[in-house]
This record gives structure tokens, sequence and C-alpha cells, in this order.
């Protein structure tokens, strides 16, 4: 196949990687009660084929992905067949809602990149790119996201050998609702350094979806990300380089819109161990220089959240610090589990690996697992979360040394329900499974000793008020990620005293409901449906947590069932490799496409696998 003419880069430089915690103040969807089932979506209507009137090929009838662009209409779909395609395709052309363009790869398919410029409803799914491909010139940025851009989906791509691979030119650019699913970045930047430090996604999102990614190895951040109200949940962090000298999972800073009401929740983030210059994340308020569009004056960095995380053989820590142009408030760090960090250098005699340093105030740690989580140097006074806040919010956290008793600092046993040196149970840490056992029963370790995160005020009708900064645990639906009817995200399950709801949207401290519900002020408000939690980012399960799915597809209907549906946040229905239907509610179910039916069940909690592949 002639190749077509590479177009030279227009653009330099490129930022990445970063992030910590939570998304999702919205509108409510109707509904009510708990569980709310997402619509039918209407599948394709017959497989994909060239010669169809809203299916157009590479390179059978267009020689080039550029060419197949610029004769698109809302709703069409390009096919592109294996080879390798030495372009960076781009074009004025967009979709809409509910007719996006989208752009397939079949077979191993080649392409140098991507720019985006202002566009908006596009799908990429299924390439690989790599622009040390033959024929492609390396420049920084691979898939790139200049101006203004809308409802991007970035689904199930190989990003290989580049110096970067999603993101923007500029502070001043932005990708909103965009989602970034089920992709792997490997062996980014590594090892060709040359631009400086690469990475995995970056920068500027807002409502925006990143989820059940597999970054690693990669260098140097994997994810940069600031905005409001983004979702990073389910990826798997792993084997950063130092190339650049400096490697973070997660990296991020203030912008225009500051960094605010974002949720990382799920994430598994194994680290290599020993580099002098690796960290969980870090996240700052440190220059007002990254504000250029509003003159300076940087959007803040407030109530995000980080929970149900796993952070395992970490060189170092998380880091909430360095806030000199704004205090970061109302950071939320709960139910995850940490697991051997603080490792380099041998010896350190750091007293702990999270930290909120200078810049930093009202601090929210609770239902967390330490295992092991400061310097190995270090014996006495351990702080395991380090605080320089005026206020903070510590309780039901448990921390556990494997190497004999330590002891710990105030700032520790002064919580009201502290556990020292107890044991967690977990059923295999050395096969790195952070489950907890059946252990002696609730009550006991990590099982049934969690707390409240909050307590309710009043409630009337479907309206909960909490007490002052409490709703910022929690997330409402997020009605901008309206893709495929909003089965991407929900809003939280809770109990208020007895009764389990569902979340439908959060103002501050006031809850709004999916159903009404009566509680008296004081009441405990939990995540869930469990009034005794279990500490750390894996409740105790009798079956466990490998999970497995079937389906029946008969009568225009497909139907998943999973082993366990707790193990479940969504179901995802493809039809030729494209995702057409997202279900986040058993009984799990989609239409019937017209072509070959393939279906994906994501998981709830932290996994180094990403999915599982449903059978017949």
């Amino acid at each position: 196949m002639a190749l077509p003419v590479l177009r030279a880069s227009k653009f330099a430089a490129f930022w990445l990687v970063l992030l910590l915690a939570v998304s999702a103040w919205a509108q409510p969807r109707p509904a009510s009660g708990v569980m709310v089932a997402a619509p039918l979506t209407a599948p394709p209507v017959s497989g994909l084929s060239c010669g169809q009137a809203t299916t157009r090929c590479v390179p059978s009838e267009h020689a080039t992905i550029d060419a197949c662009w610029e004769a698109m209409s809302a709703g069409d779909t390009c096919l592109v067949s294996a080879g390798t395609y030495a372009e960076l395709p781009a074009s004025t052309r967009n979709g809409s809602s509910g007719n996006t363009l989208t752009f397939k790869g079949t077979g191993t398919v080649n392409v140098c990149g991507w720019d985006f410029s202002g566009n908006s409803y596009i799908r990429l799914i299924g390439f690989t790119f790599n622009n040390i491909t033959a024929g492609c010139a390396t420049r920084d940025g691979t898939v790139r996201l200049l101006g203004v851009n809308t409802k991007i989906e970035i689904w199930n791509n190989t990003f290989g050998r580049g110096v970067r691979a999603i993101g923007q030119n500029s502070l001043a650019d932005r990708c909103n609702g965009c989602v970034i699913v089920g992709n792997f970045f490997t062996n980014v930047n590594v090892p060709d350094a040359g631009f400086g430090t690469g990475g995995g996604v970056g920068f500027a999102f807002n409502d925006a979806f990143i989820a059940y990614n597999d970054f690693g190895p990669i260098d140097a951040d994997a994810i940069n990300v600031t905005g409001v109200q983004n979702r990073f949940v389910g990826n798997y962090l792993h084997d950063v380089s130092q190339i650049s000298g400096h490697s973070d999972f997660w990296q991020t800073d203030t912008s225009d819109d500051g960094t605010q009401f974002i949720l990382a929740e799920a994430n598994f983030d194994r680290g290599v161990g020993n580099l002098s210059d690796e960290h969980v994340g870090v996240i700052q308020n440190l220059t007002s220089g990254r504000c250029p569009g509003t003159g300076g004056v940087c959007g803040a960095v407030t109530d995000n959240t980080w929970r149900r995380n796993v952070f395992y053989n970490m060189s170092g820590g998380l880091g909430v610090s360095y806030g000199p142009i704004a205090t970061m408030l109302n950071t939320r760090y709960y139910s995850n589990t940490e697991i051997d960090t603080m490792l380099y250098p041998v010896a350190n005699t750091t007293a702990y690996s999270t930290n909120f340093f200078n810049g930093v105030d009202w601090v929210f740690l609770r239902n967390n697992v330490s295992y092991a989580a400061w310097g190995t140097g270090i014996s006495a006074n351990i702080e395991v979360f380090h605080s320089e806040a005026a206020n903070n919010d510590r309780d039901y956290n448990l921390a556990y040394d494997p190497d004999g008793s330590v002891t710990f600092a105030s700032v520790w046993t002064n919580q009201a329900h502290e556990q020292s040196n107890v044991n967690p149970n977990f059923v295999n840490k050395a096969g790195l499974d952070f489950h907890l056992a059946a252990g002696s029963g609730d009550g006991a370790n990590a099982r049934g000793t969690g707390g409240p995160l909050t307590t309710a005020t009043s409630c009337s009708g479907t309206t909960l008020n909490v007490a002052s900064r409490g709703g910022g645990f929690f997330r409402g639906d997020n009605t901008t990620l309206d893709q495929y009817s909003g089965g991407l995200v929900k809003g939280d399950t809770i109990t208020v005293g007895s009764s389990t709801r569902e979340i439908a949207s959060i103002s501050g401290d006031v809850i709004t409901l999916t159903a009404s519900v009566t509680c008296s002020n004081g009441d405990a408000v939990y995540l869930g449906d469990d009034t005794t939690p279990d500490l750390g980012a894996f409740p105790y399960k009798v079956g466990g947590y490998t999970l497995s799915a079937t389906y029946v597809n008969s009568g225009g209907t497909v139907t998943t069932t999973p082993n366990d549906v707790n193990l479940v946040r969504f179901v995802v229905c493809y039809s030729d490799g494209v995702p057409y239907a997202v279900d986040h509610t058993s009984p799990y179910t989609c239409a019937s496409p017209g072509g070959t039916l393939n279906v994906r069940v994501y998981p709830m909690y932290a996994s180094q696998t990403l999915w599982a592949v449903a059978t017949p």
C-alpha cells in the first residue's frame, strides 16, 4: 500500500499527567429507588462492511485516513484496514450528539498520530499509535487535543514508542466531556527521551472519564490532568522509569479552571520501588503562570478525593503540597490500601508516605489500611499520614509493620478509633492479593471496623443535608457525560441511618437523592450499603474478587450475568469492536447488535486485570 505523505508537525511541546481526587456534582437523571436501569441503546442495524451508505473504508475507497475523514458525515464510520499509515489525520468535520464520527482500525493499524483541533463527537477505536513507526517523524505529542474539543472518545488503542501519548500543546487547550477507556500505554518515552519528560494523558480536561487504561512502562508521568469534575477509575499504573529524572503516577497543578472535584477511584498503582524520584502523586497549586487565559487568576484546587485505590511497592509516597498562590482545600483520602511505600533509599527514615505540606487545609483521612507505609529505617514515632493543615479529620485507620511492633506519634494515636500494629490479614501479600481474608470475623483486624464519613443534619423528601464539608465525600451523577445513555457514571450509593439510597446530585453539603428518605440529626452516613464497613480498598468477600460473566443473546436483547454483581461497575456491549451500549445496573442488558457481539465487564474495585470478557 502506498503511504501518504507525512504532514509536518505544527506544534511543539505537550504536557502530561496526574491527578488526585474527585468529580461529579451534577443534575439528577429521572429515576426512583436505589437501582436505576439504563435504557437499551440502539445498536448498529448491521455489521460494519465497506459499501454501506454510512461506512467508508481505507484504503479501498479512500487512500488515506485524512481523505476518509473529509468525506464523512455525522454518524459515519471509517474502517481502516491493517497497515502502516504515515500520516497525522486532521479535519474540521465533526459528529453530533448521538451521531459520532467513528474511526475503527481493523487488524493492526499503525498510525503516526492524530490532530484534533476544536473537534467534537469523534471516536478512535483499535489503532496502534506509534510515532517511531517507519515513515513517521518523532514529535512531542501523539494524539493532540488542541483548542477546545468536546466529547472526543479514545477506546481500546495502543500507544507505543513515542514521546507523549494524549493531550494538549498548551494550558489554553481543553477536552470537555471526553472519554479515554481501555487503552494500553506501553514504553511511552522509553527509552526515546529527547523532548523532555513524556507521559500518558494530560493536560486540561473537564468532565472527563479516564478509566481502565494500562500505563507502563512509561516515563515520566502517567496522568497529569487538571480541570473540573474529572474521574479516573480502574486504571492500572506500573513500571515508571526515570530517564527524565522524575516520575509520578499522578501529577497536577492548577490552571485557569483549577483542579476541582476530581475523583480518583479503584486505581492500582504498582511501583518499581528503587527509584530516587518515584512518587504515587503530587498535587500542587504552585504558580499563576499556569493560568494564561485568566490573567494569572487561577481556579481553585479543592474538593479532590481519592478512594479505594491501591498503592504498592512505591519508592516514595503521595504529596498534596505547595500552595503558595492559594490554599488547597478539602482533600479527602479514604478507603485506600497502602503497602510497602517509601522504599528509597534503603533504610529510609521518613515516618509517613502520605503527606500534606504547606498550603493545604481541611484534610480528611478515614478507613485506610497502611501496611509498612513508611521508611524501613524507622520504628518509632510513626505518623503514617503527615499533615501541616490547621484542620484535620483522621479516624478509623489501621497501620501495621510486619517487621515487628513500631510506636506511633500522637497525631496517629489521638484518633478515636485507630488500630496500631494490627495485621489487616491480606489473602496473599506475596502474590499481590491485598483482599481481606476471612480472619476472625467482623470487628477484628480490618473487617467491620470502619466508620461513617459524615453525619446527617436533616432530611426532607429527596433532600439530605449533611454536616459541614461532608457532601464532598460523595459523588452524584454527571450528566455532561451523557454518552451511552449516561451509563459510564452514576451517583454513589450511600446509607443514611438504616436507609440505602442513590445520589442524583450534590451542591455543597446538600445531597439530592433519587428517592425520598427520612433521617434524624446525627445519623451516620456511609458510602455503600454497609454500616460496619471494612477498611481499605477491598471489603471482604466470601467468593473473592475474580470476576467472570456469561451472556445470553435472545429475543433482540443481550443479558449479561456476572458471577457477583457487587464486583461490577458497568458492562459494555460492542458490535464489530465498536462500543454501542453501557449499562451500570443489574440486570445488565443491551439490544442485540447487527455485527459481531463482544461483551466486556469492568470491575468495581482496583485490579491489575482491566476487564473480564463475558462468554456465551
